[in-house]
């Protein structure tokens, strides 16, 4: 009997130690994780808030003029001041470097290049986006 238990505990030690090693590999990952949220923090808090605000106001007027040129039938030149707005915000220093805080979490999904994407394709109907 003390053989079959000793048996059955030499199996399972292989088990133990595996668990062991997930479960430091698990808290290394989320050590790492929150370490880099807090670089995302810390950068973050270096974004002027005023700036952040002036373009929030900014694109709450353009989007309001895209809807009511929408609304008026004008979809081409609704496109074409949203296009421009869009290519203007790549350029903002304020934007850039939120786009810099949030590639230090890439690797944790988010930190998506979103400057360098191309939100308006030629030809949509950016019409459309209000009609949702």
């Amino acid at each position: 009997m003390k053989l079959g238990i000793t048996v059955f505990i030499l199996l399972l030690l292989p088990f133990a130690t595996h668990a062991e090693q997930d479960n430091r590999a698990a808290g290394e990952a989320m050590q790492q994780m929150m370490m880099d949220m807090e670089k995302m923090q810390k950068c973050m808090q270096t974004i002027d808030i005023k700036k952040l605000e002036l373009l929030e106001k900014k694109s709450k007027a353009i989007e309001a003029e895209v809807h009511q040129l929408c609304q008026a039938g004008r979809v081409k030149k609704a496109f074409e001041i949203a296009k421009a707005f869009a290519e203007k915000m790549k350029n903002d220093a304020t934007l850039i470097a939120i786009n810099e805080c949030s590639k230090s979490i890439s690797h944790l999904g988010g930190g998506q290049d979103f400057l360098n994407e191309e939100i308006l394709q030629e030809g949509m109907n950016i019409c459309d986006e209000f009609s949702q």
